[in-house]
């Protein structure tokens, strides 16, 4: 038998003892699903149970000949069928429910063949194959680990604005697309969206979606989350549309701006009690809120008709009452003409065989788009001390569809090794130097709470390592020992990691690189010439700011120069220009705003070591295993664009941002 989480053989039902997962406590909780070491298609390994919903019972799982984790959708419609005695293929529970079961499956390999046919959009989960087995069908897809908006937001707390912008727009854009083809989704909450480790919001869940005109359905249930659904899916005869997926982003919007769910569209009927933004202290633009309470009107045809105008409208481009109209009718035309294309290829088909083979793909030319749940770690049958959800991993890119003809067991590719388990937890110890670092701000209850640079960075490493984060404010002297004595996972400061702090801690990548706050060395031009390297700097005066991290630049990375301290940046480039210093360590943005004023002084170097000029680091050796998973989230962060946006938030705080007491 297989772990279900580790996928490394055991002895029998109950705990692994490599990785804690409990298999006994998942097949007492979802007493119907295939158990852990069950083989599907030949290739792969079943794992523990994702989530189980009305329609179907999604899975973690071994791709055993690629060596890499997917996520399985197995259709299981448990209000007319069930598992037989065999604990593997599916009955329907009464013959008079067939039908039924049999025109929901080929639905099921229906959608997901339209959805893989189309071109790929990184906000939505891949699907990589689709087959029958077992007498039901299954997907296979893309297996993201990552956080639920709604849990990512519990510990970030309400985004501002322009952090809202730039993780849902995207996706909206992305609805838009997939509304073209003529499907809604029907399903769009927080729980159904997923943050992934470098920033990205990922829908998953399509297993409500449908198509949005050609009822063949023979009734169709009520599917809804409360205080994200619009009125019209409280009732199976309510007519729904792109407008429909609206207004459950638009709920979901104002969730993420304001922390709270927005009242049940049923209840707003009779009085509607929803309270603007602006009112519960989000800043947006008026015309973004505007916007917003459109995506929110009560009656569907008050709403925003297409998703591609809602989009459009929160970005400040907001499309004519005539323009809206001409952009719904096509829109509406377009996924007609595309219903209408799928069925007519459908009646010239030939119904699925009993085994069908995977979809072919061409991944060089196009991603491939998938409809249904995505795995998140962080349901049951954990370690009580392994690690909350980690955040996504990249789906595997496949060249070539395997053949799907059963391996020996002899033949099966080994499977890879887990890493140790995690601590639950990651304490961060800060330094509150200055501002825009770390600092703190009042909430809407008027409380002090950390905000700042460091603050958004620890909180997205944590993100990225599947842990929740603990801040320690400590003074900088005692940032280093307190890594050393355990007391933190990690520290973040402005330092150099000399030779010397290398010798008693590990450093990750350095992480604000190339942004307006590196530091860089200014010389005048006239001496430009004789500074060759900064070996030329021995015994030279060389000026910086004693209120900043210049002067630590300094004395570690030009331990031959003589320091001399300015109380600010201004003084030192004044005293350059003046001779009194050889040469001055200042902010780029600083250097930059005296080039005009001042002439004649050029960027010399930025000092050895300093790609940026703040630091994270771990305990020697890294006990816990931390370095890899920081390290991976940092470049994420840079080429996300992440930094730039917590760049721009802390700075937007300045006119709030209290000192931080000391600790």
């Amino acid at each position: 038998m297989f772990c279900g989480q580790c996928f490394r053989e055991m002895g029998g039902e109950g705990v692994c003892p490599a990785c804690g997962f409990d298999s006994a406590q998942q097949r007492e909780k979802y007493p119907v699903a295939l158990l852990p070491g069950s083989i599907l298609n030949g290739q792969y390994v079943v794992g523990r149970v994702l989530g189980q919903g009305g329609f179907g019972i999604t899975y973690l799982a071994m791709d055993d000949r690629a060596g890499t984790r997917v996520a399985i959708k197995e259709y299981y419609p448990a209000e007319f069928a069930g598992r037989s005695p065999d604990a593997t293929s599916i009955q329907v529970l009464s013959g008079n429910r067939e039908e039924d079961f049999n025109y929901g499956k080929e639905q099921f390999l229906a959608e997901a063949k339209t959805l893989a046919e189309v071109s790929g959009n990184a906000h939505i989960v891949q699907i990589f194959s689709y087959f029958e087995e077992n007498g039901t069908a299954y997907f296979v897809m893309e297996y993201v680990e990552g956080l639920p908006l709604n849990t990512w937001l519990k510990q970030r707390g309400a985004l501002s604005p322009q952090a809202a912008d730039a993780l849902l727009l995207p996706l909206m854009e992305a609805l838009g697309w997939v509304h073209g083809k003529g499907i809604v989704h029907r399903d769009i909450a927080p729980d159904n969206i997923i943050v992934t480790r470098d920033g990205t919001a990922k829908l998953i869940d399509f297993g409500a979606a449908r198509y949005s005109t050609g009822e063949k359905s023979k009734s169709l249930d009520v599917i809804l989350k409360h205080g994200f659904a619009p009125k019209e899916q409280y009732t199976r005869r309510g007519r729904q549309g792109a407008w429909t997926d609206v207004y459950a982003m638009a709920a979901t919007y104002y969730y993420a701006v304001t922390g709270r769910i927005p009242p049940d569209a049923i209840d707003r009927i009779e009085q509607d009690d929803l309270i603007p933004p602006s009112t519960l202290g989000a800043k947006l633009p008026p015309a973004a809120e505007e916007a917003l309470l459109k995506g929110l009107e009560i009656n569907a045809q008050d709403r925003w008709q297409s998703m591609a105008d809602f989009a459009a409208a929160m970005r400040g481009k907001m499309p004519s009452e005539k323009e809206a109209e001409r952009r719904a009718r096509e829109a509406a035309e377009k996924a007609e003409a595309e219903r209408r294309a799928r069925e007519a290829a459908q009646a010239f088909s030939s119904k699925p065989a009993k085994k069908r083979s995977p979809l072919p793909f061409i991944l060089a030319a196009a991603a491939i788009l998938t409809l249904v749940v995505v795995a998140v770690i962080g349901l049951s049958g954990r370690n009580p001390a392994a690690s909350v959800p980690a955040v996504a991993t990249a789906a595997p890119v496949l060249t070539a569809v395997p053949d799907l003809t059963a391996a020996p067991e002899a033949e099966r590719a080994p499977l890879p090794a887990e890493p140790a388990a995690k601590p639950s937890v990651l304490v961060v110890g800060t330094c509150a130097d200055y501002f825009p670092y770390e600092f703190m701000v009042p909430d809407d209850s008027g409380n002090l709470v950390y905000a700042g640079i460091d603050i958004s960075v620890a909180g997205y490493v944590a993100d990225s390592l599947g842990m929740e984060l603990q801040v320690k404010n400590l003074e900088f002297e005692s940032l280093l020992p307190a890594l050393q004595a355990g007391n933190c996972d990690m520290v973040i400061a402005a330092m150099e990691p000399s030779e010397e702090r290398k010798s008693m801690v590990d450093f990750s990548d350095i992480y604000q690189n190339e942004n307006e706050d590196s530091y860089v060395l200014l010389v005048r031009e006239d001496d430009a010439d004789f500074y060759s390297s900064t070996a030329s700097f021995a015994g030279a005066k060389i000026g910086a700011s004693s209120t900043s991290m210049a002067m630590e630049i300094l004395v570690d990375s030009m331990p031959e120069a003589v320091p001399v301290p300015f109380s600010g940046s201004g003084d030192v480039v004044t005293a350059l220009a003046a001779g009194a210093v050889d040469a001055a360590i200042v902010r780029r943005d600083t250097a930059e705003s005296y080039y005009e004023i001042l002439p004649g002084l050029v960027v010399f170097a930025v000092p050895p070591g300093q790609s940026g000029n703040m630091c994270i680091a771990v305990a020697k050796d890294d006990p816990n295993g931390l370095l890899p998973g920081i390290n991976a989230a940092i470049a994420r962060m840079h080429t996300s664009g992440a930094l730039t946006g917590f760049i721009d938030e802390a700075n937007s705080l300045g006119d709030k941002a209290q000192e931080v007491p000391g600790s």
